[in-house]
């Protein structure tokens, strides 16, 4: 059963936060099911950015009306100021019910909030069982109502995400009297969108952003009109300072050198900032600047005035970019006429801008959202129940052969306590059992009895050894190719004999022993052979966690981890007599075989049975 993840979003609009959560939903809608709940449906969005995969649902088909208050002000027209406000308040009141309303008869196994207000209706109204975490994109600025609100109503938040390791510090400390919230470090992920290069041989400079005062864009214009070197400022963004900018850059007479371009989509954007050289940033307070990242992922040195978060966990001061201290204008004029006459510095800080960004990589992020998502869920073992096959050996074999028949993929876990165990301690296993494309089967007997004691009716045990002579019997039946990798040289030999003389109608491409060094590198092979039958015979978890890494590279082709059984199937071991079979009773057989055994069956049923017991 897939996890489920729910974003809210006030809009998904051109800004800093709407990138990032498309970014984050594009990167997780592989491996879990994602939505977005958007307040506001704006005309000019990102959404043609999102995966197919991704549901949206827009609350209110409109935008805010914060310009038409401004122009009834300025117009002095009294009606229309009654008018423009009655209008807000309807939709403040709209936004406060259905955002209400969304939280709580959300399904979700996981609710993200992207803004405070959000978050302080997400720890209020969210179901018990959903996992709420509030990411805050900004910085606190030492706001005392804000840091109230953190520490009065974020109570049933379960995870603050941070997105600078400075933020991280502060959230704890505001919250170190809330034992419910965890803060973690979780910065925002740079789009794996590829994206052309600068090669720096302009002498354009260039900002990305919303034109809000806090950003202090006119400061950059007076920057740029005392600098010798600029050729070209473009200002791409739009917001309630636009036209004090528009009007600034004619006061000046810099309308030629200034290009204030309004809102543009992602594509355009990367145009400009391949052909611009340096990404000027004058904020007075930032979170975690995304477009400082995509500037850099662009091969863009950055300059920007520090800030109290944000800027020094991006730009390392004369390495890939300049932080300008107690906004000194003057020292911003000469790192920034400078550099763009230093080709030799500029083009060094271009290549550590790009290698910064590997920091902010998908892979890395997403690999700490995973681990937050796999690891906080209270029903985890509930979960592997609710996904491991049920009915019997039977139809289970029926539906592998449908499967080879058709060259349909599969990917099939033979599990026993010890899987489940290691899942609880490993997320990477967990992440991979619970994968929509596993099909898990209880190998051991001791699946079959704690299933019974969560409730679940699973009819019987399905050994891996059964699953693995099955499958080459099939092969010689249908003339399919198999793939045998693992176990021992002397084991595999005898296979190989096997399936010459038993199974002979199967085409046998590729056969490796276990102790190959480079095991992507049989992967690679096995690729390349398309194979129908592929057996990895590695132990658990390697064997899983091999074929389940690479699974993305094969169309078709049933795999599975099948652990001993080609000592059993090549008459290398005994398997247990009829009647241990018969009455579940491999296990005993094995360890009066191999008294050494004991322990491990100890640690891995009987301490399972008593966990699963506490669990119910």
């Amino acid at each position: 059963m897939s996890k489920r993840i729910t974003f809210l979003n006030l809009h998904l609009g051109f800004g800093g936060i709407e990138s990032t959560t498309i970014n984050t939903a594009n990167s997780l809608c592989d491996k879990f099911e994602v939505e977005i709940i958007a307040f506001y449906n704006l005309p000019e969005n990102q959404s043609k950015f999102l995966n197919n995969k991704i549901k949206v649902k827009y609350l209110f088909e409109g935008k805010p009306n914060k310009n038409e208050i401004k122009e009834a002000i300025e117009s002095k027209n009294i009606i229309k100021i009654l008018k423009e406000l009655f209008k807000a308040i309807k939709i403040l009141y709209k936004k406060n019910i259905l955002i209400k309303k969304e939280i709580r008869n959300c399904q979700s196994d996981i609710i993200v909030s992207t803004r405070w207000d959000f978050s302080i209706k997400l720890s209020k109204y969210k179901p018990k069982k959903t996992l709420a975490i509030a990411q805050e994109h900004h910085h606190h600025n030492n706001n005392k109502k804000y840091i109230k609100v953190l520490q009065k109503k974020y109570k049933n938040i379960d995870y603050i995400f941070a997105l600078t390791s400075s933020l991280e510090e502060d959230y704890k400390k505001f919250l170190k009297n809330n034992k419910n919230t965890k803060v973690v470090l979780m910065p925002n992920m740079i789009s794996d969108i590829n994206t052309k290069k600068s090669d720096l041989s302009t002498k354009h400079i260039i900002s990305v952003g919303r034109l809000h005062e806090g950003k202090r864009i006119n400061e950059l214009i007076d920057i740029v009109s005392k600098c010798k070197n600029i050729e070209k400022f473009y200002i791409i963004g739009n917001g309630e300072e636009y036209l004090n900018l528009k009007k600034q850059i004619q006061e000046l007479k810099l309308n030629k050198k200034i290009e204030l371009l309004g809102y543009m989509d992602h594509e355009r954007i990367q145009a400009y900032l391949s052909n611009s050289s340096i990404f000027v940033m004058a904020s007075i307070s930032e979170g975690l600047p995304m477009v400082l990242l995509e500037a850099m992922n662009n091969g863009v040195p950055c300059i920007a005035y520090e800030t109290d978060s944000g800027i020094n966990d991006i730009i390392e001061d004369g390495k890939n970019g300049y932080v300008i201290k107690n906004r000194n204008e003057k020292d911003f004029i000469t790192k920034l006429d400078g550099l763009l006459n230093d080709k030799e510095t500029l083009k060094k800080f271009g290549k550590n801008a790009i290698k910064k960004t590997k920091t902010f990589s998908k892979e890395n992020i997403v690999k700490r959202w995973e681990e937050i998502i796999m690891s906080n869920n209270k029903n985890l073992m509930k979960e592997l129940f609710d996904k491991t096959y049920k009915d019997s050996k039977i139809n289970f074999l029926q539906i592998i052969k449908n499967n080879i028949q058709k060259d349909k993929k599969m990917f099939i876990v033979t599990a026993n306590p010890e899987a489940f165990m290691i899942a609880e301690k490993n997320n990477n296993y967990m992440r991979m059992l619970l994968d929509k494309d596993t099909t898990i089967i209880a190998d051991g007997i001791g699946l079959v009895k704690a299933g019974k004691i969560m409730g679940y009716n699973i009819k019987e045990r399905i050994p891996g050894v059964d699953i693995a002579k099955n499958l080459l019997e099939y092969a010689h039946q249908f003339k399919k190719k198999i793939y045998l990798f693992g176990s021992k040289e002397e084991v595999i030999t005898k296979m190989k004999n096997l399936i010459e003389n038993k199974y002979y109608n199967a085409e046998l491409v590729g056969l490796k022993n276990g102790y190959e060094k480079d095991k992507e590198k049989v992967f690679e092979d096995i690729a390349k052979k398309e194979p129908d039958v592929i057996l990895v015979a590695l132990g658990m978890p390697l064997q899983e966690e091999l074929i389940y890494k690479n699974l993305n590279k094969f169309s078709k082709g049933v795999f599975v981890g099948v652990g001993g059984s080609f000592d059993v199937i090549s008459g290398t071991k005994k398997r247990a007599p009829r009647i241990f079979i018969k009455l579940n009773l491999e296990w005993l057989y094995r360890i009066i075989c191999e008294p050494k055994r004991i322990k491990r069956f100890w640690n891995n049923n009987v301490k399972f049975i008593f966990d699963i017991y506490r669990k119910k």
